[in-house]
């Protein structure tokens, strides 16, 4: 079984925001760079929002605090999507995707992570976080290391039929 690679970023600036916080951008309901189409998959009952372009093995892009795929990812969308099929999703609890009643703990969001990765059919999977979303992407990995390590095959198939068995590791 092929085990993607797992990619980390955080904070490098590589998604830097120029003019966030002008006038222009305050007043615009959308950044001034070509966003893939609003898309929304239901997980556990609850709407979680993406954009989606490109085809490929996926790469899924996890926003940080700011809440936002679009400004977080937005401008290098199109360069990423030469070869991949790129997945920035808004993680549940950050609109517009939903924000359900429950826990926000480090169980709760990467059983989220992973039951979304298996609504949006993602696998073999490249996940690339910014700032929160890179802590939310290694605590993912994580988990499902440490469950191969230990050889916790309950745990295992948990993460797989979430559908983390895509998800990371070095091959």
């Amino acid at each position: 079984r092929r085990i993607g690679l797992f990619v980390l970023l955080a904070g490098i600036g590589a998604c830097g925001h120029p003019g966030v916080g002008t006038a222009q951008q305050a007043s615009a309901t959308r950044p001034p760079w070509n966003l893939p189409a609003d898309q929304f998959v239901t997980v556990d009952g609850w709407r979680v929002h993406y954009y989606e372009r490109g085809t490929g093995p996926a790469l899924v892009l996890v926003h940080g605090f700011s809440g936002s795929a679009g400004l977080e990812w937005g401008r290098v969308i199109d360069h990423l999507a030469v070869g991949h099929r790129v997945i920035a999703l808004h993680v549940p609890g950050f609109a517009p995707s939903d924000i359900p009643d429950g826990p926000y703990d480090s169980e709760a969001l990467v059983a989220r992570l992973g039951a979304t990765l298996s609504a949006l059919d993602a696998r073999n999977v490249t996940l690339v976080g910014e700032s929160f979303g890179g802590w939310l992407a290694a605590t993912y990995g994580d988990r499902l290391l440490a469950a191969r390590r230990e050889g916790n095959r309950e745990a295992i198939l948990e993460f797989e039929k979430s559908g983390s068995q895509s998800a990371l590791v070095i091959e």
